[in-house]
């Protein structure tokens, strides 16, 4: 909802899981997105983790 009050969104950022990707993404990028989407920093995924995936890094050096 694009109308909601500051206070409500904010509560939804923080205490809400996020909502789940759609199908048509691959397993690969959906778990990507969740671990990069953990509350706790201390669990979230990295960023040199992040660009030590396979996909990632292929994307990255392809030019």
């Amino acid at each position: 909802d694009g109308n909601l009050p500051l206070k409500e969104l904010i509560r939804r950022i923080t205490e809400d899981a996020p909502a789940e990707l759609p199908g048509h993404y691959s397993d690969n990028l959906r778990k990507l997105i969740k671990k990069m989407l953990t509350k706790d920093p201390s669990r979230r995924i990295t960023s040199e983790d992040i660009l030590e995936i396979p996909e990632v890094a292929d994307c990255l050096t392809k030019k």
